[in-house]
């Protein structure tokens, strides 16, 4: 979530057209959920299996 919200206020601000800044927006916001929860389970994942070990 910290990189995500980052990464999205300097895309925002490049783009001054509304238009244009609606795009770039809607098209990071699919792509980041979808790595969001990927690396949450994969840190997770980790985290037990190295404890359990």
């Amino acid at each position: 979530p910290e990189p995500t919200a980052q990464a999205r206020p300097p895309a925002s601000s490049e783009p001054t057209g509304s238009t244009e800044s609606a795009k770039p927006t809607t098209s990071p916001e699919p792509a980041k959920p979808v790595e969001s929860p990927e690396s949450p389970e994969s840190a997770e994942s980790s985290e037990p299996g190295e404890g359990t070990s």
